[in-house]
Order: C-alpha cells, then structure tokens, then sequence
C-alpha cells in the first residue's frame, strides 16, 4: 500500500443535492460519521511558518482522529511545487484503541494542541477515487476527492485536473479549489 496522498478539496454550496444524487446513483456508499480530529504542532520546533504571502503553513501534521468506527494517529509531510503550491503528501496513518492516550502521550512529549476539526463525512467509492462529503464546523460544506491508487510514478497534477474536472461535472458547476486542509483553513481564520 502506498503511503502517498494525492487529494483536492472543493468548497462547495450545500443546496448543490446533484452531487449527492449523482453518488448515490453510480457510487458506491462506503460510511457516515462524525469525526473529531486534535491537530498538534511541537513545542520545541514548530510545524508553523509564514509563507511569502503572510499566511501561516505548515507541511507536517500530525493528527489524533475519533469516530465511532474507529480511531487513528497520522503524520503528514507535505510536498509542495517552487511556488509553495501543494502537489502530494506522505501519509502514515495508523488505528489506535484509545485515542485519549495518544492525546496525554503526545503532551507529555512536548506537542500541544494546534486546533481542532469536527466534521460529519459521508464517504463514497467510485472507480480509483474515494468521495467525501464533509460539513466541517466553523468552516462549511466541501467535497474530498483521493485516489485510492495512488503512486509516485503518476502524472500528479494531470490527476489533480482530472479530479477537478470530474467534480464539475458531477456538480454541473464551476468549483473552488482549497489549497490547505481545514486545520489550515482554520488557522487562517484566526
């Protein structure tokens, strides 16, 4: 499996139901849930910078989940292109019993809590992608779109414009490409 993470993230209006038909006529539904995430930054060498348009980044993030379903730790190290512009992700996710415990060991090593994200995901699967509708708290409505498939070899941003293109055709409308995650989108809130 690999450990690559090639995703793009729509904002997008919640009255848009043709997306949600669309799913559920030629997808496959795969779960609903609601997650809350815990993301961390170190005290000793912060994850956080300014990039040269003043905004704050980062290319870790490391990332309590819980659900219902289940619970994971994850780290990611983000790849980004010359201009600072997003092209991948490492992704090493693992499922944890007790997510509480990982919250106090991660503070006892000196990582404190960046911010959080509580989210209701509904999940589909159609060809190589898998689909999320997400209603993130504080932020609003967007569409995940991942390849499941996905590796190093591949043209990256021709995928990219193939999801991009693909959201708009399911949608019937133009979109609006988020660069961050929404920890990101959250931070450049404050």
């Amino acid at each position: 499996m690999s450990n690559i993470e090639i995703e793009i993230r729509v904002k997008i209006n919640n009255s848009n139901n043709r997306l949600a038909a669309w799913l559920k006529n030629n997808g496959v539904f795969v779960s609903e849930e609601e997650q809350k995430d815990i993301y961390f930054e170190s005290t000793e060498n912060s994850f956080l910078y300014t990039d040269k348009e003043g905004k704050k980044q980062a290319d870790k993030w490391l990332r309590v989940r819980s659900s219902k379903k289940e619970n994971s730790v994850c780290y990611k190290l983000v790849h980004r292109d010359k201009s600072g512009n997003f092209i991948y992700a490492d992704e090493y996710e693992t499922q944890v019993d007790n997510p509480e415990v990982m919250v106090n060991m991660f503070k006892c090593l000196n990582y404190e809590k960046l911010c959080s994200v509580v989210k209701k995901r509904t999940l589909w699967k159609y060809s190589n992608y898998y689909i999320c509708i997400d209603h993130v708290l504080e932020l609003g409505d967007f569409v995940e779109i991942e390849i499941i498939d996905s590796l190093k070899s591949m043209d990256i941003e021709k995928e990219k414009r193939e999801m991009i293109d693909f959201i708009k055709y399911i949608s019937n409308s133009e979109v609006d490409k988020i660069e961050g995650g929404y920890p990101w989108l959250l931070m450049q809130k404050k």
